[in-house]
């Protein structure tokens, strides 16, 4: 099993801020079909609630997509760490593919692995981008 940790594709800049939620940059939609050859083609797939993770999950994969509001974007990591260890106990023989937040991610991603948090890590993620995990978590 592997965990895959998908930022999300290159928001719409939109000069109104009226929208509710940013939307995926069609102009990016190949970045994303691009990052397809480094993902599983079999694998369980969850992503955050956010309209600009769900609409890059869609783009990802053909198959379902469970949602899950605990990796929401400013979601505090405690939370995200127990949605993603649930997860896992469910689906650990699975690879297992997450889409959500750059910024969450590279916090989630210390806490699996027990290292510091890094906030170059994120800073240094592109849009869309994958963080493979290792399969001995903490």
């Amino acid at each position: 099993m592997t965990l895959h940790l998908v930022r999300h594709g290159r928001p719409l800049k939109e000069s109104d801020d009226s929208a509710p939620e940013p939307e995926l940059d069609p102009a990016g939609f190949d970045d994303i079909w691009a990052l397809r050859e480094r993902l599983p083609s079999r694998a369980s797939w969850f992503c955050a609630p956010e309209r600009i993770a769900q609409e890059t999950a869609q783009l990802l994969t053909d198959g379902d997509v469970g949602i899950i509001d605990e990796l929401r974007e400013h979601e505090p990591v405690e939370g995200q760490l127990l949605a993603v260890r649930r997860i896992l106990e469910v689906h650990g023989d699975d690879d297992v593919v997450l889409v959500g937040h750059g910024t969450a991610w590279a916090l989630l991603e210390a806490g699996l692995t027990g290292r510091e948090a890094d906030p170059e890590r994120w800073r240094s993620l592109g849009t869309p981008d994958v963080i493979t995990v290792p399969t001995r978590l903490r």
